[in-house]
């Protein structure tokens, strides 16, 4: 390969493929050499065994680089059964596959929590639309007269408790 051709493919593709390509034009050029070792044909064997683990690791290493959820078990996934064509396909597929996982923001708690931490008993009435039997201390319906939990009548009560 000339230089000439080597610096299109490094533009077309990118370093990563232009580096491949030049480790290749030297195994090459190794491998042809006509002074009888054969150290050419290792480099090149070696080199093709990389690139054969590299495509083989390729859904592993796509979950990791895009973050994917269940990383670990495409890599058990693609390590156990990746020579297998079938679940090589279904471990990239999975790789490439956005999360449909909802991610809860435990630091933000809901209005109806937020008002009973700060202590505004009549806000957290009015939001969440229950109220303290005030004979075994349960959430109850505001409209209740009759405590689900204790069996207590409220009707009973006076209105303002």
């Amino acid at each position: 390969m000339t230089k000439n051709v080597l610096h299109k493919i490094a533009l077309k593709s990118g370093i990563h493929k232009f580096t491949i390509a030049v480790f290749l034009s030297s195994a090459m050029q190794l491998a042809y050499a006509d002074d009888g070792s054969n150290a050419g044909g290792f480099v090149l064997l070696l080199l093709l065994f990389a690139f054969g683990v590299w495509v083989y690791f390729l859904p592993s290493i796509k979950a990791t680089n895009l973050k994917h959820p269940d990383q670990k078990s495409i890599f058990v996934l693609n390590l156990l059964l990746g020579w297998l064509l079938i679940p090589w396909v279904i471990a990239l597929v999975w790789a490439y596959k956005k999360s449909t996982s909802v991610i809860v923001n435990p630091g933000a708690p809901d209005a109806a929590v937020k008002a009973k931490h700060i202590g505004d008993t009549e806000n957290n009435q009015s939001l969440s639309g229950l109220k303290n039997c005030p004979f075994c201390a349960e959430d109850i319906k505001l409209e209740a007269i009759r405590c689900k939990h204790c069996q207590a009548d409220l009707t009973l009560l006076p209105p303002y408790i």
